[in-house]
């Protein structure tokens, strides 16, 4: 992820996928946030939810959506807290009710 990021409109995207996605998914999307180490939780954005096969591989998935200027915000926080290193990689976990982790996921960051 660029930290240099300046798009107004643009929003990272995760997929979720699992034979019982569809499950894991609770009816109201702002209980579902990504969770950066000394920063802000993200909520997802609206429109998500659609199951599909986005990768093509035969296992149900759903994308959802966060702000990208808000992760950016959030990833500089942990920065200045020191539980992120500048120009490495982080651990993002995405959870539901801000205590059931449904997934993770490694970055890397750059700029900034």
């Amino acid at each position: 992820l660029n930290l240099d990021s300046k798009g107004r409109q643009n929003s990272v995207t995760a997929y979720l996928e699992g034979a019982n996605v569809g499950l894991m998914l609770p009816t109201d999307a702002h209980v579902i946030v990504l969770r950066v180490p000394g920063g802000n939780d993200i909520r997802t954005t609206p429109g998500f939810g659609v199951l599909g096969d986005e990768d093509r591989d035969g296992v149900p998935d759903t994308m959802i959506k966060f702000d990208r200027q808000q992760l950016i915000s959030s990833i500089k926080a942990g920065i200045a807290a020191h539980l992120i290193q500048p120009g490495g990689n982080v651990t993002l976990t995405l959870m539901v009710d801000g205590s059931f982790v449904i997934g993770t996921a490694i970055i890397r960051i750059v700029g900034g």
